[in-house]
């Protein structure tokens, strides 16, 4: 009788913890989707990779982007240090790879970056080539750049190992003209495939002085394109002049279009003084700050900011975008929420910490996001943050 009651305690006992673990379970939301119908999000850190995470003599110098395998090992691209700094899913420290040279598997400032399936691939800017190397680092195959439309500015793997890479061309001859951005879909061993995507952009004007020889001058403001890639290798490509992007497959094919009603946002005067303040310079002796008078000059500055300053994808394909509105002390925590099919979900505030998702640096990874952080003594840290709902 006694082991008889034992039984039926045992199974209620069972029975309430699987409810209790239900409920628990239940008042999780299911996706990123959900938590952004709340229109509010908090970002919390799991896991922080510093210097403290390096051995003896390795430093995190100047980082330019993250990337993931299928086991989750993570990868940092050090521009600076001229190597990729390879950790295991847990945040532990696993190896260099690479260095400074000229050599196969060696890099000069490599820019961009990404890994799929066996490969790393890298944009070596002062090699003016395109590397692919195994995980490991051992070198495959690398080419130059004499065959795309421009100059690589970005790159990013598709799932199937294709990539898709941003090149710029500059009319050197024509400082009247703008630049031309190319997006091209090039094979595992860099052959090109076709051009997905092509448009004008003023990013810079391009000007010959005496004193500075050819000057870069940014044009703010200026409609720029945008694009990234989602899960399931799918393209999103937009054009800010509009409120508008482009869901597209790795041939060029438009899957879907997304139109966005916006109110354009005014260029102040406030933001005309910023950036020609925020511009520093080489005068031959000293770096000034300050915009000198012929990049005042030929700096144009439209009536109106684009719709958008930049997108990305989040882990479960979302697509977020980011808008310019007239609250400029909230506008590097807001953000639109696009679903998957182009459907959208809410505007979205990020409540805690006060964080910029749009920057360079930023990388998904499933339901959690990696972003760079500067402390106030110049050393960099990178934490991986999870997606929460604000309660």
């Amino acid at each position: 009788m006694r082991e008889k009651n034992n039984c039926w305690v045992s199974a209620i006992l069972f029975s309430a913890g699987f409810f209790f673990w239900l409920w628990l379970a239940g008042d999780e939301p299911s996706s990123l989707e959900e938590i952004y119908r709340g229109g509010k999000i908090i970002l919390r850190p799991e896991m922080i990779i510093d210097g403290s995470s390096l051995p003896p003599g390795v430093l995190f110098v100047g980082v330019a982007s993250i990337s993931f395998d299928t086991l989750g090992n993570i990868y940092f691209l050090d521009f600076s240090d001229n190597n990729i700094k390879k950790f295991d899913s847990g945040g532990k420290f696993l190896k260099v790879i690479g260095h400074k040279g000229q050599g196969p598997g060696d890099f000069s400032s490599p820019v961009s970056f990404d890994v799929a399936k066996d490969r790393i691939f890298v944009w070596d800017m002062g090699n003016r080539r395109l590397s692919a190397l195994t995980l490991e680092g051992e070198a495959v195959i690398s080419r130059d750049i004499s065959g795309l439309s421009g100059r690589p500015q970005r790159l990013r793997a598709l799932p199937d190992g294709d990539l898709v890479v941003e090149t710029e061309k500059i009319h050197f001859d024509d400082p009247k003209k703008p630049q031309d951005v190319f997006l091209e879909v090039l094979s595992p061993d860099f052959q090109v495939k076709g051009v997905i995507s092509s448009q004008p952009v003023w990013r810079n004007k391009h000007i010959r002085t005496e004193q500075f020889g050819l000057a870069n001058i940014p044009q703010p403001f200026s409609p720029d394109i945008h694009w990234d890639i989602s899960p399931d290798g799918r393209i999103i490509i937009g054009f800010a002049a509009k409120y508008e992007f482009g869901v597209y497959n790795s041939q060029g094919k438009l899957l879907l279009s997304v139109k966005h009603p916006f109110k354009p946002v005014k260029v102040t005067e406030k933001d005309k003084k910023n950036h020609l303040e925020g511009i520093t310079f080489f005068d031959g002796k000293s770096i000034k700050k300050g915009a000198p008078d012929f990049i005042v000059k030929n700096t144009e500055f439209p009536k109106y900011k684009p719709a958008y300053s930049s997108l990305l994808v989040d882990g479960e394909g979302n697509i977020l975008v980011h808008p310019f509105i007239e609250e400029e002390a909230k506008q590097p925590f807001i953000l639109d929420a696009f679903s998957p099919e182009g459907k959208f979900i809410n505007r979205v505030e990020i409540i805690e910490p006060k964080i910029d998702l749009f920057v360079r640096e930023t990388r998904w990874q499933g339901r959690h996001v990696w972003m760079r952080k500067i402390d106030p003594d110049g050393t960099a840290k990178f934490i991986k943050y999870r997606i929460e709902p604000f309660e």
